[in-house]
């Protein structure tokens, strides 16, 4: 068993007191820290910078995800994709890529499950069935796309 495991077992206050180790960060300052800084070894206590809605509490760790927030659920900076094909129109990019694929066939790669004779014509309608039906955790997954 590491010396860090068996510190962790045997004190009461051992995740405290191991980051206060590596960090040189007194325990009491590490015990009041409330998710608004990491701390990483090396003496070194880093910032973790969020990006705040000014018109609801909500808060992001990426400045993207702000920006997508803020055009979801307030209509600001709203840029609409339309599909050339029909009047579909979305808030991104990412689903005309998938209406073009399912609803035109534009850009189609069949996606095969290789447990059964299933075939989806999108990645992550793959990854649904493979967890429904074969239960199978995708969330780390690598599933090669077939042609």
């Amino acid at each position: 068993m590491s010396t860090y495991i068996r510190h962790l077992a045997t004190n009461g206050n051992g995740l405290f007191q191991t980051l206060s180790d590596l960090t040189g960060v007194p325990v009491e300052q590490v015990m009041k820290l409330d998710g608004k800084q990491i701390i990483g070894p090396k003496d070194r206590v880093f910032k973790q910078k969020f990006y705040y809605c000014h018109l609801c509490n909500h808060k992001a760790t990426q400045r993207g995800n702000l920006r997508r927030h803020l055009a979801d659920m307030h209509d600001i900076n709203v840029k609409l994709y339309s599909c050339p094909h029909c009047d579909y129109t979305t808030k991104h990019d990412h689903s005309l890529q998938d209406h073009l694929v399912v609803k035109h066939g534009i850009g189609l790669i069949w996606q095969y499950c290789p447990h059964c004779d299933y075939k989806g014509k999108l990645r992550k309608y793959l990854l649904c069935h493979l967890k429904r039906m074969h239960g199978i955790d995708t969330r780390n997954a690598y599933v090669k796309a077939n042609s």
